[in-house]
């Protein structure tokens, strides 16, 4: 993974750490904001240390630590911090696999928190079952009996060659997708294989390119769920912080008396 792109993994870590740090001190969950807080400080260090000679064994090992911790905190997380929690957590694997093996491919983020369901097929394998299923769809206008089925041949062959060939992953010409934008495609474009003949209406009418088209995008999604997604250079996508809780305020009755508050009275708190 190259240097530049575990910089920006960093920020995005930084920026995603310092969201929950303030939704976690708002909890006032102490322990988990204390993890968080030294997780910023020990990135930020990283990020000095690859802006010169490089990570030090140290930092990377404290990195891992420090991952360990958070990843058993995870179960305290507050249900509305959890999905973010989660993408933290992806984005430290990420950095550390980087910073260990700086020459291999880096495994992809969970997508949606769930797929992969398993990392059994690898990842040039899925690129060959990729370009098949392009090919496959792309045969398909050969045996077009109507104008759906020509179109729909046409358009879902080169979205998912387009896809492949542009994807950071191994067998790519070109490394300017990355590879979940490429994984989340392999499912649109899998499910608009089987939807397209029912939808357009070429299932009788071109029967032959009808099941070139439900095999193909059949092929994509089952392939997709067990594929061991890795990117040859690590391109990310840049993850802001949505800030902290919304604040509140306690709103105090008005006093009857000389500005004194009455001691039974209950101070509604209302977000603004």
């Amino acid at each position: 993974m190259e240097r530049e792109l575990i910089r920006r993994e960093i920020r995005n870590a930084l920026n995603v750490s310092d969201e929950l740090s303030r939704h976690e001190h708002a909890r006032h969950s102490g322990d988990i904001s204390y993890v968080l807080s030294a997780l910023r400080t020990m990135l930020q260090h990283l990020d000095r240390e690859l802006g010169g000679e490089g990570a030090s064994d140290i930092g990377i090992t404290g990195l891992a630590r420090v991952v360990r911790r958070l990843a058993r905190d995870a179960a305290h997380v507050s249900d509305e911090s959890r999905p973010r929690f989660h993408v933290l957590l992806a984005t430290l694997d990420r950095i550390e696999h980087g910073l260990r093996f700086p020459a291999k491919p880096v495994p992809s983020k969970p997508l949606l928190g769930l797929f992969p369901l398993a990392r059994a097929v690898p990842q040039d394998v899925h690129s060959v079952v990729d370009y098949a299923a392009a090919a496959s769809a792309l045969g398909g206008a050969v045996f077009a009996n109507s104008p759906g089925a020509l179109v729909a041949s046409i358009t879902l062959g080169s979205a998912i060659a387009a896809s492949t060939a542009l994807s950071d992953t191994h067998l790519s010409p070109t490394h300017v997708l990355p590879v979940e934008a490429h994984e989340a495609l392999d499912y649109v474009i899998g499910a608009a294989f089987i939807a397209a003949p029912f939808a357009l209406g070429y299932r009788k009418k071109s029967p032959i390119t009808s099941a070139l088209h439900i095999a193909a995008g059949a092929m994509l999604i089952a392939t997709s769920l067990v594929t061991d997604y890795r990117a040859q250079r690590g391109l990310v996508a840049a993850l802001r912080s949505r800030g902290g809780p919304v604040p509140t305020r306690r709103l105090l009755p008005k006093s009857t008396v000389d500005g004194v508050v009455p001691a039974d009275t209950s101070a509604p708190i209302i977000a603004i």
